[in-house]
């Protein structure tokens, strides 16, 4: 896939300890997560960070308009809650598992001992926390200069990238997407979100069978992108 400014081409809400995965999966003691379980929520402060093995967490903020706006996603082998228990600041978000997740739960202690015991794993700590304001300034920018069509089309190619398969020569998303779920991730209201899906779908980009969405072809939906972006920055 060519690169384009305009479009977030890699999912940088997936945060991962990389490089000392195996080290995070025996520190601290296992816990499990219910599907829908809250986690943490705005004006905690955790005890414990999270290193997350299978499942998925989302973090985000609940608007005066009691509205879901989606700021984070963690996938496994993501570490979540260290920049709050390192800091010893309250959560400005709610964590809440979106299914059933396996976890390591470890204390301040066991996490200061190892980062003192091995640069590396500091390193990596740091690299989780440096990676959530990247991610959040990114993410920040893109809503500030990006117009509706512009976000619908970036996540599409960010699940696509993140859950997609090839299939019949389409990339199926295995992630069920609904209107709802497309426009908290969006910041988009769903009478937005359906007019740019029905564009979308008119210009035969996308498709839904059995409730996944598919993409006819990467290459067509970012040529489209970018050829709005070309006329969007001509008439402006």
């Amino acid at each position: 896939m060519k690169d384009s400014p305009n479009i977030r081409i890699k999912v940088p809400s997936f945060i991962s300890s990389r490089q000392n995965a195996w080290f995070f999966q025996r520190l601290g003691e296992p816990v499990e997560f219910r599907a829908d379980q809250l986690i943490a929520m705005p004006g905690m402060y955790p005890q414990y960070c999270y290193f997350l093995k299978t499942g998925r967490v989302i973090a985000g903020i609940v608007s005066s308009a009691n509205r879901q706006r989606l700021m984070l996603s963690f996938e496994d082998g993501s570490l979540l809650l260290e920049q709050y228990q390192l800091t010893g600041k309250p959560c400005d978000l709610y964590y809440r598992a979106v299914s059933p997740c396996t976890a390591q739960m470890i204390s301040y202690h066991d996490l200061t001992q190892a980062m003192k015991a091995d640069f590396s794993v500091t390193l990596d700590v740091l690299n989780a926390i440096s990676d959530l304001g990247a991610m959040s300034l990114a993410q920040r920018m893109f809503e500030t200069s990006a117009d509706a069509t512009m976000k619908i089309c970036s996540q599409f190619l960010d699940f696509a990238l993140a859950f997609g398969e090839e299939e019949d020569g389409e990339i199926v998303i295995t992630e069920k997407l609904t209107q709802d779920k497309i426009g908290a991730l969006s910041g988009l209201h769903r009478v937005t979100v359906s007019k740019e899906l029905k564009t979308l779908r008119e210009l035969g980009l996308v498709r839904m069978v059995d409730g996944y969405y598919r993409i006819s072809s990467l290459a067509a939906l970012m040529d489209y992108c970018d050829e709005h972006s070309r006329r969007t920055e001509s008439e402006s």
